[in-house]
């Protein structure tokens, strides 16, 4: 079971949270952050008592601007696949999680952020009045930007535009 008075051994949330950090990296450019929202779904399925395979898809939209109304925006969905460990099961259920995370980006906009990274995280989760609320927190280490453009064969490149470091506060809801 997700937790010891759920009746069921998979589970279902859906998401929201905030980035907490800044998406992309330009020192000294004029480019500004805006603070990132986030949503999706998310599920669980427990693979024995307090340890839980945690397959997530995320959209999180990548914002910022050049100056007052040159914004822009790189559509992202985030897919961490995390193995997940209830430390107790006392009411609240404080958890650990790790796992790999895949990403696939749209509307670009010169841009190419990493397709995968490494994600860990921690929070609490509790059942109220039939609803499943979690709260984590999450590192994400994304590996380095692919080139936007084709390079010519065996041309390297060393290019950084998105933040490889992500930190979320995650919030999840299931009924």
């Amino acid at each position: 079971r997700c937790l010891s008075d759920w009746s069921s051994d998979v589970c279902s949330s859906d998401l929201g949270g905030l980035s907490l950090i800044g998406e992309f990296y330009y020192p000294d450019s004029g480019v500004r952050e805006r603070i990132g929202y986030l949503a999706g779904a998310s599920g669980q399925l427990e693979l024995r008592h307090g340890l839980a395979l945690e397959p997530d898809a995320i959209y999180k939209p990548l914002r910022s601007s050049f100056g007052q109304y040159n914004g822009f925006t790189v559509l992202s969905w985030d897919f961490p696949v995390l193995a997940k460990y209830h430390v107790a099961k006392l009411g609240r259920a404080p958890f650990v999680e790790a796992g790999p995370s895949f990403r696939v980006a749209g509307n670009l906009n010169g841009y190419n952020p990493s397709h995968y990274g490494v994600t860990v995280g921690a929070g609490a989760e509790t059942v109220t009045r039939g609803l499943r609320l979690s709260t984590a927190l999450r590192y994400t280490r994304w590996a380095k930007d692919g080139y936007p453009y084709s390079l010519p064969p065996g041309v390297n490149h060393d290019y950084e535009r998105t933040n490889v470091n992500a930190v979320e506060l995650i919030f999840g809801i299931g009924f």
